[in-house]
């Protein structure tokens, strides 16, 4: 099954386009096949969009008073202004593809994410140019490393932030008030909880306020959406789901049986010793909100995600 409606950038070169700098691909099968079996994905490559030829000569990222600059090693030609340019130009003809987000090629000084700074010490990283350019343009659009996505769990937060940012900008999309919002939140208290719980507590008390007065429902919406990136920015850890999957027990205490509550804890804590994914407990908890009827578990995107989002996952 594809899901067409998921539309996500890729540097060209990793969908096995000869766009290099020496003429070569960085063919990646995951993203291709895996990915692309479900997705739409859209190759992109700055370097060859800027202008530049295949192969050509290569650049780096260098600093340069306060910033860096994008400079070819050997003629040391400076093309920042040139690939700014470019950028803009690619964000602009992407936005209007209504993109979810991003795949980029790693350590490259165009679309690296993180990418090393010549003449700055060896520790620095900075986004190349182009994925800066496309945070700064979307901030609510995630991208991801390709070295990242092969990992299950670079993957997951991947497919996660893609999903709920999907969710949010069809929220807000639609005008929603506050009983929108309030929505919002409560179906993906168990997600943002696994990820931040300091996030979750400060969007929680903006989600309370809604009521009060001190903040109308567009100020509100658009303080909760400034907070979202951030909540998501990093990976759930095993203390993180822990926290989610003891949350959502709770909501059956007093409603399952006793061997159904020992099995459920059981399975959270070899999941937080590291002897079993999240997924195990996360597909009983699933089970017992249906056979009990629990709203609360039912409506949480945590427990179960878009059709399409748990097929890609």
């Amino acid at each position: 099954m594809r899901v067409d409606a998921v539309r996500l950038g890729v540097s060209a070169c990793l969908m096995g386009e000869k766009t290099r700098y020496d003429g070569s691909d960085k063919l990646d099968p995951l993203i291709v096949g895996a990915l692309g079996r479900h997705v739409r994905l859209v190759p992109v490559c700055p370097e060859v969009e800027c202008g530049l030829g295949v192969p050509r000569e290569p650049m780096r990222l260098e600093q340069s008073g306060a910033g860096q600059r994008l400079v070819t090693v050997k003629t040391r030609e400076d093309l920042t202004s040139a690939m700014e340019r470019t950028a803009s130009a690619i964000l602009e003809k992407l936005e209007k593809e209504g993109l979810w987000g991003f795949i980029s090629k790693g350590r490259s000084p165009t679309c690296g994410s993180a990418v090393a700074v010549w003449g700055a010490g060896a520790r620095l990283k900075r986004k190349g140019i182009f994925m800066a350019a496309w945070e700064e343009r979307f901030p609510l659009l995630p991208s991801e490393d390709a070295e990242r996505i092969h990992s299950p769990e670079g993957r997951s937060h991947f497919i996660a932030r893609l999903f709920t940012f999907k969710r949010w900008r069809e929220t807000v999309g639609k005008g929603a008030g506050a009983g929108a919002l309030k929505d919002f939140h409560a179906g993906h208290t168990l997600l943002l909880l696994a990820h931040s719980e300091a996030y979750f507590r400060k969007m929680e008390m903006l989600v309370a306020a809604s009521g009060a007065g001190s903040l109308t429902e567009a100020q509100l919406t658009a303080a909760y959406g400034r907070l979202l990136p951030g909540a998501l920015a990093k990976r759930a850890t095993r203390a993180g789901h822990t926290r989610a999957l003891r949350l959502a027990s709770a909501h059956l205490e007093g409603i399952w049986t006793a061997k159904e509550k020992r099995e459920t804890e059981g399975g959270i804590a070899a999941f937080r010793s590291g002897l079993a994914p999240p997924i195990d407990p996360r597909v009983l908890l699933r089970c017992y909100a249906q056979k009990y009827d629990a709203p609360f578990l039912k409506g949480q995107y945590y427990l179960n995600p878009d059709p399409a989002e748990a097929m890609l996952l």
